[in-house]
């Protein structure tokens, strides 16, 4: 428990310690529009699964809950501080979206970040903490089984899933993307494995590549972010409190902060 409650202190206070920082940016500006620390980018927040797609299955809680509230929250925290920026969330309450359109969401408001949150599930059940995941090829057996798992909810889909504009050129363009920003999307997942594995209680199992459906037609940075084992005991009973959910959401704010206010230090230093 004194663990938790240090994990749960250390995270609010570093969290604090951004806004603090972000309010002071941002006050400056009113009087220097030059003077940000974080600037108008666009963060589009997917919560996995939903309505008729329920994801993984726990004995307290399911999948589609926990990542919806923990997209909220994550949305109010990022909100107080990125108040330039702009928060989507490809859903706000418990239905079905459809990955094609979870993925226009992020294309069409031409967004710099797209995050999408799951919980994991395994059959031996002392398997537990965070992954994060960019687009790419199934490395290991497990991350084959991972991506089937999350790219089952297009099996609820009634239309195809197919390109926004269906031609060699659009997939040209698309590769291009995703090549140019596959070493920003490893970047962004390493953010978060790197606080997950600070204040994690099942610690980061680090960052990794697969073949998942939400992140193929994306043209930005992308990560799915598997936020913890529901199929752990201990690790569900913590998803599924608001304890828990804050806490992944404080972790989850801090690592895209960090995100781009590391991005922003770069170009000035550039």
């Amino acid at each position: 428990m004194e663990n938790y409650d240090f994990r749960r202190t250390s995270t609010l206070v570093l969290y604090l310690f951004i806004i603090l920082i972000s309010t002071g940016a941002s006050s400056m500006s009113n009087n220097d529009p030059k003077v940000q620390l974080i600037g108008t980018y666009t963060v589009v927040l997917d919560a996995g699964h939903g309505g008729k797609d329920q994801g993984a299955r726990g004995k307290i809680c399911l999948e589609k809950e926990v990542n919806l509230s923990v997209c909220l929250l994550t949305a109010q925290l990022l909100r107080e501080s990125m108040p330039n920026g702009q928060i989507i969330l490809t859903r706000d309450q418990d239905q079905f979206v459809s990955l094609q359109k979870r993925a226009q969401a992020a294309n069409q408001n031409k967004a710099n970040l797209f995050i999408s949150l799951h919980c994991n599930a395994h059959t031996d059940k002392t398997v537990r903490g965070s992954e994060s995941y960019i687009m790419g090829l199934h490395k290991t057996e497990e991350n084959l089984q991972v991506a089937k798992t999350e790219n089952a909810s297009f099996l609820h889909e009634v239309d195809s899933f197919e390109l926004e504009h269906d031609s060699p050129e659009s997939h040209i363009l698309l590769a291009h993307y995703q090549e140019q920003n596959l070493w920003e999307g490893l970047r962004i997942a390493d953010f978060c494995e790197s606080t997950f594995k600070l204040h994690h209680p099942g610690g980061s199992r680090g960052v990794k590549q697969a073949g998942f459906l939400v992140l193929h037609q994306v043209y930005m940075p992308a990560v799915l972010v598997e936020l913890g084992y529901i199929s752990h005991p201990d690790e569900e009973a913590w998803l599924c409190s608001f304890d828990g959910q804050l806490e992944l959401a404080q972790t989850l704010a801090i690592s895209i902060t960090n995100y781009f206010a590391q991005q922003e230090f770069l170009a000035r230093r550039n």
